[in-house]
């Protein structure tokens, strides 16, 4: 008995392992359990997937998780998140300042931060990051840009 326990076969689970029930992103909004949806948000790594749930969900709790996700990863906090290139290309479709400001903060490479700071209007935060950018050419970037 001990030993066909400990060699016999597992019966399979009859819900399958969180990986295998995602499916492709599209099937995230489409999902009816938000606990799946928040639990996906979490998973992806599509950047514009991520934006477009942070305003359409019905669910707050997934609308709150997929903005602090997509802030990470655009900001470049997850090692395996997306490279450099698409986080630039997304950050060329955004419009929201408090984004833009957190990217020009805290966004992981000079150049990232660079192309934020290009597209903010407040002229305090423009000086915020001239006095905190840990780059010294993206702080005299901005200096210049302040003088024009």
């Amino acid at each position: 008995m001990i030993l066909k326990r400990l060699f016999g076969r597992k019966k399979p689970s009859s819900t399958p392992p969180p990986e295998d029930r995602a499916g492709p992103i599209r099937s995230i909004p489409d999902h009816p359990d938000a606990g799946f949806r928040r639990e996906a948000c979490r998973r992806t790594e599509h950047l514009s997937e991520l934006r477009n749930l942070t305003t359409s969900d019905p669910d707050a709790g997934v609308r709150e998780v997929a903005s602090a996700y997509y802030r990470r990863l655009l900001c470049g906090q997850k090692a395996e998140g997306p490279d450099l290139a698409q986080r630039l290309e997304e950050l060329a479709t955004l419009e929201d300042q408090n984004l833009l400001q957190q990217v020009a903060l805290t966004g992981r490479e000079a150049e990232l931060r660079r192309a934020a700071i290009t597209e903010l209007r407040s002229q305090d935060v423009i000086v915020a990051c001239a006095l905190t950018d840990p780059l010294a050419i993206n702080r005299s970037l901005v200096v210049e840009s302040l003088d024009h």
